[in-house]
């Protein structure tokens, strides 16, 4: 399982707030947003599509779909009882300036959580499989993720079977109570997914082969993608 500390950001929850309606007192909102910027400035509502430019050349990707079997919050210490899980998701990942809730309205009991776990992975040979052909029909399921686009003004609508455990760390541990409300914010960064391993080029994913070092450095990208940032305030 990968682990990657929480950066706190006290504009996060100004940006959240302003395009979601699931914050609710004594509630998790738990969010989600693509090709984040470090401090989150304003970007218009209709952008959905995130652009990456290197090398003379540009990607512009316009759909991403994410397989989460776990989402996962703990309390430290717990039980399995005691935490919060919800799964399995198939996730139509906003691009650009919006967040939108991941699991809508998460009901959970007063406390102190310390972590998000998150579980990216194929359908095919999962204990969960049933469950999720029976909610995604029409889903590869032996992909995770789909990503849609054009490289250089050419489409390309690519399958990838990533595979990994996500635990993202509060660096601060997050205390809800009855009258407050707290928004974690999962970012992941779709901007870096087919930059070239010195960051100099772009991967075509038009030519990828599933088993060959692009395919690798791809998904190493995506690993490195995942950020989540985490605010409260009282629920005065």
């Amino acid at each position: 399982m990968r682990r990657v500390s929480l950066v706190l950001l006290v504009a996060v929850l100004t940006v959240v707030a302003a395009s979601c309606s699931f914050f609710a007192r004594g509630y998790v909102a738990l969010g989600v947003t693509g090709n984040p910027q470090e401090t989150f400035p304003a970007r218009s509502t209709s952008v959905r599509s995130v652009t990456t430019e290197a090398g003379g050349a540009t990607i512009d990707v316009t759909k991403v779909e994410m397989v989460l079997f776990e989402v996962n919050l703990t309390v430290p210490d717990s039980t399995d009882a005691e935490d919060l899980e919800a799964g399995p998701i198939l996730l139509d990942l906003p691009l650009g300036a919006i967040t939108e809730p991941l699991v809508e309205s998460l009901g959970i009991s007063a406390g102190t959580y310390e972590a998000l776990k998150i579980e990216v992975k194929i359908p095919e040979g999962h204990e969960d499989q049933a469950v999720f052909e029976a909610l995604y029909p029409a889903w590869d399921i032996t992909s995770s993720i789909r990503v849609v686009g054009t490289y250089e003004g050419q489409a390309f609508d690519i399958l990838l079977d990533f595979n990994d455990d996500f635990q993202l760390d509060f660096d601060t541990p997050v205390v809800i109570t009855d009258g407050g409300q707290t928004g974690i914010v999962l970012a992941i960064d779709v901007s870096t997914w087919f930059l070239t391993a010195d960051g100099s080029g772009l991967i075509d994913p038009r030519s990828v082969d599933p088993e060959g070092p692009e395919a690798a450095q791809i998904e190493a990208n995506i690993e490195n993608s995942f950020e989540a940032f985490e605010d409260s305030q009282d629920g005065s």
